[in-house]
């Protein structure tokens, strides 16, 4: 469960910031072109964009890192709260 969630984060997150990075080439080759009607439809293809790669990319990233967080090594600290442990970053044994 874990390394499917972790994979399913790991996509959320090249989700996002492969469709910033995207946004941002298309919005800069059709702003040196000056012509209104090409930037207003490249700025309507980010935004339709962003609804369909970004904001689920943001849910997936949020959701599957706190769950990541809580089936893997955070688990004792999810269940009883105590602050003497912390996170690791390896998976669970």
């Amino acid at each position: 469960m874990y390394l499917l969630l972790k994979l399913v984060h790991i996509v959320s997150v090249i989700a996002f910031l492969g469709n910033i990075t995207t946004g941002l080439y298309w919005h800069a080759h059709a702003a040196r072109t000056r012509d209104p009607a090409l930037i207003a439809h490249v700025v309507d293809g980010i935004i339709r964009s962003d609804r369909f790669f970004s904001l689920p990319g943001v849910f997936g990233i949020i959701v599957t890192g706190v769950a990541t967080a809580m089936v893997g090594t955070c688990r004792s600290w999810a269940r009883d709260g105590s602050r003497g442990h912390s996170c690791s970053s390896r998976s669970p044994a």
